[in-house]
């Protein structure tokens, strides 16, 4: 690491995946998941007027994936997003997430294929899948 260089913030490591190492969590895990310690730091998520999810009708006002705030370290991870709920009315403020919804991290969410709820979108265009 050059002596110029800043230390990296913990929360955006990641780790390389090993044989021992589980690369895709199951649909249990994915239920299961009670969110991440969003109290450790600050973080962000992308507020938006009330939205129902696509599945079930719950409404919401921040943006999930899986019923659970997507959030990340940096206003930046969320730009594109953001600017994608932009597009359909959804009004998106990045905002500092101080809410006590369960949470998942963007790069957790990514991981996992963007689960939405109950089926994921093919990201390739195509129809959504179970």
């Amino acid at each position: 690491m050059s002596k110029y260089a800043p230390p990296m913030d913990p929360r955006m490591q990641t780790q390389t995946p090993t044989d021992t190492d589980q690369a895709i969590w199951t649909e249990e895990e994915i239920e299961s998941f009670e969110g991440i310690d969003t109290s450790d730091g600050e973080w962000f998520a992308i507020r938006t007027d009330p939205w129902p999810c696509p599945a079930c009708q719950t409404v919401f006002e921040y943006v999930t994936g899986a019923h659970l705030v997507l959030v990340a370290p940096s206003r930046d991870d969320l730009i594109e997003i953001a600017a994608q709920c932009q597009k359909i009315g959804r009004n998106a403020r990045i905002v500092v997430y101080d809410d006590k919804l369960p949470a998942i991290s963007i790069f957790q969410w990514r991981a996992l294929g963007r689960p939405v709820h109950g089926f994921r979108e093919d990201l390739r265009g195509g129809k959504p899948s179970a």
